[in-house]
């Protein structure tokens, strides 16, 4: 009998070791596991104010994300429409102060757009890059609705692609290729200071218009840097607003079967200086104020 109650103590104390043994092994999972972290938000989206005093720029520099800019201005900018049950008196005290209505981007600070890559052509006699915007690129005048400006696109926004089969009253058919979409700009004063320091105008209706400048490098620099130099116009934005730039549209030809219909917006902006740079190095090779 004594045999079998010293078993069954012997059995308690084993199994009352075994379960703290356990238990302490768990508590000291507990305390070396990390406890689980909320996982942080995204940060909302930023304009950053561009330094005009810059001496170089980041390698690979692709300025103010425009992507971005317009979707935020855009947003902005419905809160200055009128709304179905406000009065005009107080729709106009509410829009009032337009600064407010459309922070963080703001009419006093810098923004620095890359416009799309210019045209080059080296000299050697002169040891003179040429510098000229592209046939396709160039800035053309905004329709009557928006007279007095030029806009220059440096973003697209939006591309769809599609065909369909067309015909003409004789029953001939062609297949034509179908893009819409629409296209972001800087739209600029004819009046302004750039407006007859930078661009020339193209065409007899002078409806078009071109950047045309020139760099002085000497040949060996100039072949390195050849396919490489892109284009900042630094400069503010000066109401919020959308300016409606001409865009591109085109009617469907049997010797042209492209039916074309891009529409184009643009942000009124004062250009203060322009900066012709290495890509991929950031090098600064000119800067032009206005």
């Amino acid at each position: 009998m004594k045999l079998i109650v010293l078993l069954l103590v012997y059995a308690l104390l084993v199994t009352n070791a075994f379960a703290e043994d356990m238990t302490t092994k768990r508590k000291k999972r507990s305390e070396s596991s990390p406890s689980p972290v909320a996982e942080k938000k995204a940060e909302p989206w930023k304009p950053i104010a561009f330094d005009e005093n810059v001496e170089n720029l980041p390698p690979n520099y692709l300025g103010i994300d425009a992507k971005e800019f317009y979707k935020m201005f855009k947003a902005k900018l419905s809160s200055l429409e009128k709304g179905e049950f406000e009065t005009t008196e107080g729709f106009r005290k509410r829009t009032i102060d337009k600064e407010a209505l459309i922070a963080p981007i703001n009419t006093k600070d810098l923004y620095a757009f890359k416009i799309k890559r210019p045209s080059i052509s080296y000299n050697a006699d002169d040891n003179l890059y040429q510098i000229s915007t592209n046939l396709e690129d160039r800035c053309r005048s905004t329709d009557d609705e928006d007279i007095g400006w030029m806009t220059c696109v440096i973003f697209a926004v939006d591309r769809r692609q599609s065909s369909y089969v067309g015909s003409n009253a004789y029953g001939a058919s062609v297949t034509i290729s179908e893009i819409k979409g629409k296209d972001l700009s800087l739209a600029i004063h004819k009046n302004s200071s750039i407006s007859n320091k930078l661009f020339k105008s193209e065409y007899s209706y002078g409806s078009d218009y071109i950047i045309s400048t020139t760099l002085p490098i000497p040949i060996e620099k100039a072949k390195t840097i050849r396919n490489g130099i892109d284009v900042l116009f630094v400069g503010r934005i000066t109401d919020a607003r959308i300016i409606k730039g001409a865009g591109k549209y085109h009617k469907p030809k049997f010797d042209f079967p492209n039916d074309i219909f891009i529409s184009e917006e643009a942000l009124p902006f004062e250009v203060k200086q322009v900066i012709y740079y290495v890509s991929n190095t950031g090098e600064i090779l000119k800067k032009q104020s206005f």
